[in-house]
């Protein structure tokens, strides 16, 4: 896995509060059913747009995103910022991985930062989007994941 980068402040998203949820089933590389409390609720990852259905890295990105919520310290279970709703009502998150220790996985982030997806064009509507971007161009500059052939798959 690659490099971690610090979560930037962003004052617009700051009453943001983190909810508690456990990852019941990964449907896609963006998509998560969550669970709590006797209720489901479908989720989708916000600001990133994962690879094209048959692109090369498809499956790789979900087994990449499958792997960052399994390292939980806490049996599946991550924090969710809710950001809004999308289209098909499903709540739009950013997703955090508690590791045991000070430190947590920012999921959006990370899958980018990995090159197993890209910044889509919703994540300055995402609390962390701008640390998203810095992923993308280091993702990019390092030559990973989607951009091992200079090439992105819009």
């Amino acid at each position: 896995m690659s490099a971690r980068l610090s979560q930037g402040g962003n004052q617009r998203f700051a009453n943001q509060q983190t909810e508690y949820w456990f990852v019941e089933v990964v449907n896609s590389d963006r998509s998560l059913t969550l669970a709590r409390e006797g209720q489901q609720q479908e989720a989708i990852l916000c600001g990133l747009q994962a690879p094209a259905m048959g692109h090369p890295l498809e499956a790789a990105s979900l087994d990449h995103l499958k792997q960052l919520l399994a390292t939980s310290a806490e049996d599946e279970v991550v924090g969710v910022v809710p950001v809004g709703r999308d289209s098909l009502d499903r709540l739009v998150v950013e997703v955090f991985v508690p590791t045991g220790g000070a430190e947590e996985i920012h999921v959006n982030t990370q899958m980018v930062l990995d090159g197993f997806a890209a910044v889509g064009n919703t994540a300055e509507d995402c609390p962390n989007g701008l640390v998203m971007v810095t992923a993308e161009d280091r993702a990019k500059g390092a030559a990973v994941g989607l951009w091992q052939d200079s090439e992105v798959s819009e």
